[in-house]
């Protein structure tokens, strides 16, 4: 009948607007992804991160500090309550062997030192797998962070590598921290020896570097001397070696 036709073309109606506006929300949404994704691309190379792989509510990233040979992967996933998990990993040598690009040119640290860039990696990833997100803008905070951290670690390991190359140390790992151990030394006629010990810990270069001095000639007036002209900052375990063996001529 007439009225049947009428119900069957409002119903045809009905589901078409329905469809078009689900096709409208779905162009809407793809190109807001587009977006995001060129904004990511764009910031790339300014970052020692970038974007692995994008896959509906999980984002990955690859941080990548080619001159220490380290790569650190992040997964970050949203859950359904508007949380986020967080994965992050420490690719292993035979990871990084079975890339199927090239391996980039990286300085030759001594084997205590990459151990060192590979504890803190550990480390970090442990801190971030720990952490649960109360919102996706979070994981630009667990990002910088993370960069930040292994940034800071690229910078004193390189710093421990010239210290040891220069004055013969030895670089052992303690329960939490890292155990720095010199033995100074000069062959004038009136040189003194002395042996330093430092303990590298999470909080150095800007915190107090914990020491201790054994030897001849004047600790304390040397200990003063470290104390007032050794402040923490980059290259603070620089500046101390640096004295000590100036007090040994």
């Amino acid at each position: 009948s007439k009225k049947r036709e009428r119900e069957e073309i409002c119903r045809i109606s009905d589901v078409l607007v329905v469809n078009n506006l689900e096709q409208s929300a779905l162009r809407e949404k793809h190109a807001l992804a587009n977006s995001n994704l060129e904004k990511v691309r764009s910031v790339e190379g300014f970052h020692s991160w970038r974007l692995s792989s994008i896959k509906n509510s999980n984002i990955s990233l690859c941080i990548k500090l080619d001159s220490i040979g380290i790569s650190i992967t992040v997964d970050f996933a949203s859950t359904g309550s508007g949380s986020v998990l967080c994965n992050a990993r420490l690719l292993s040598n035979s990871d990084l062997l079975s890339s199927s690009r090239s391996l980039p040119k990286y300085y030759l640290f001594p084997s205590s030192v990459d151990k060192y860039f590979r504890s803190k990696a550990e480390n970090i990833c442990r801190e971030v797998n720990s952490s649960v997100l109360s919102s996706e803008p979070e994981i630009s905070h667990v990002v910088h962070h993370l960069e930040w951290y292994m940034g800071r670690v690229e910078i004193v390991g390189k710093e421990l590598s010239k210290v040891l190359h220069r004055y013969k140390g030895v670089l052992q790992q303690s329960e939490a921290d890292y155990h720095l151990s010199i033995q100074f030394s000069d062959s004038g006629e009136n040189a003194h020896k002395i042996k330093a010990n430092f303990e590298i810990g999470d909080s150095y270069p800007f915190g107090l570097l914990p020491f201790e001095l054994e030897g001849e000639g004047d600790l304390d007036a040397l200990r003063r001397q470290l104390n007032k002209s050794c402040k923490p900052g980059f290259g603070y375990l620089s500046r101390m070696c640096d004295i000590i063996s100036a007090w040994t001529r």
